[in-house]
């Protein structure tokens, strides 16, 4: 939802929401799974080939593999 890029917004507000997310699914009884990453200079020097290659080579689909690439 790009709070950070929003006026009068900030990662406060996106951390409610989550929170309220997750308040909301652990309530009515069901699980609740988060993953996070920031990968914005994460991969600035990283050989992308040899990247893809290894995730191959550990079993990631192939297909998860072609969108990341795209991506």
């Amino acid at each position: 939802m790009q709070f950070g890029f929003k006026q009068h917004s900030s990662c406060a507000h996106a951390l409610f929401v989550v929170s309220q997310v997750a308040d909301y699914f652990l309530c009515h009884g069901n699980s609740a799974y988060l993953a996070s990453l920031d990968a914005s200079k994460a991969f600035d020097r990283v050989n992308h080939v040899k990247l893809f290659n290894k995730v191959i080579d550990r079993g990631l689909p192939r297909n998860i593999v072609k969108i990341l690439i795209d991506w």
